[in-house]
């Protein structure tokens, strides 16, 4: 399920009792959990915890073209996928089409490359023997005849929320860690303490990153991470 740093964020506050469900937050108050969602991510990424998410993300294709750059300062200007594994066509009366995802030799199989249409087919160099690895290139067959807006799922490495409503997709794991540690994170600026029920969830979902390492689109269950009966603790770390 896609959700926003926005919607963890009033999740955790749910769980705090700070706010009650249909209230809501001001701008600064999301603005200040959101720094605090993100320095809580830092620390993760610091002890090591690998985790890719699930973004979704939608592109203009305002120019006849059979190749478009993606990546930091690109045609679509993001951070480079590691895979796409979604993708569609919308056209200016909101209809939507299925693009069909294919691999190189594929799309080096048609002939015709500047034949212009609906793009039908997708297929995406994730830039690893290019000279700069963190540009990518998503190839459309046909190339647009008209402006069409192309929505992609796609397969990051995540470090941060980039704002409070870009969608991510987590396992339901993560999901979990987020929710319940960003509630510990916050509850002292909230004058609330930590309930026990609260310092269990948070180091039990905690424990579970601790064991998963996903490594080019797999799920690997590593139990021997922080060695055998070690338990991560919210307060010690």
């Amino acid at each position: 399920m896609y959700l926003t740093a926005q919607d963890y964020i009033k999740m955790s506050m749910r769980e705090l009792g700070v706010i009650a469900h249909g209230e809501s937050l001001t701008d600064e108050e999301l603005q200040d959990n959101l720094q605090t969602l993100n320095i809580m991510l830092s620390s993760w990424a610091a002890e090591e915890i690998v985790h890719q998410a699930i973004v979704k993300e939608s592109f203009t294709l305002s120019y006849a073209s059979a190749t478009y750059t993606i990546g930091q300062d690109q045609t679509f200007n993001t951070v480079k996928p590691i895979s796409i594994k979604i993708a569609k066509i919308t056209d200016s009366n909101s209809y939507d089409y299925p693009i069909y995802l294919k691999d190189v030799f594929y799309f080096e199989s048609i002939t015709n490359k500047t034949l212009k249409g609906r793009p039908k087919i997708l297929y995406y160099d994730p830039g690893i023997t290019q000279p700069n690895g963190e540009i990518g290139k998503i190839y459309l067959y046909p190339q647009r005849d008209i402006t069409y807006t192309l929505t992609i799922h796609s397969q990051k490495p995540f470090t941060e929320f980039t704002g409070l409503t870009a969608q991510f997709d987590f396992p339901q794991y993560m999901e979990r860690a987020i929710k319940f540690n960003l509630a510990a994170e916050l509850a002292s600026g909230y004058g609330k303490s930590i309930s026990p029920k609260l310092e269990k969830l948070a180091e039990d979902s905690l424990n579970v990153l601790h064991r998963v390492n996903i490594k080019n689109n797999d799920i690997i269950f590593d139990f021997n991470y922080r060695g055998k009966g070690n338990t991560y603790n919210i307060k010690t770390g």
